[in-house]
């Protein structure tokens, strides 16, 4: 594994007003199953906003898009937010050309 790929990583931790969920590394087929628990989580135990802090994320695929944005529903459906944070810009590219620009935009 080259130095330049982190290991994926995510782990959820309670923030005040909120829930802060971590992620690093590669979030791909594989990997999402583990984010989407955390969010699912983050959903159900929680108030207030769900942050996702994808500063380390290296790379994202459609099963990363399609977590943020069930992640997303489920809680506009509940009144709160999903909030991205510190997203990479090539992660942003991503996010914005598959989910289309009104999804994750003001969050990015």
């Amino acid at each position: 594994m080259p130095a330049s790929v982190l290991p994926f990583e995510a782990s959820l931790s309670p923030e005040p007003g909120g829930t802060r969920i971590n992620v690093s590394g590669e979030v791909d087929l594989t990997t999402a199953p583990h984010l989407r628990g955390l969010l699912r989580q983050a959903t159900r135990s929680a108030n207030g906003p769900v942050e996702v802090d994808l500063s380390s994320v290296s790379f994202c695929d459609a099963s990363c898009v399609n977590a943020l944005v069930g992640a997303r529903s489920a809680l506009s459906s509940l009144g709160r937010q999903l909030v991205l944070l510190n997203v990479p810009t090539q992660i942003r590219r991503v996010l914005v050309l598959a989910s289309g620009r009104t999804l994750f935009e003001p969050t990015c």
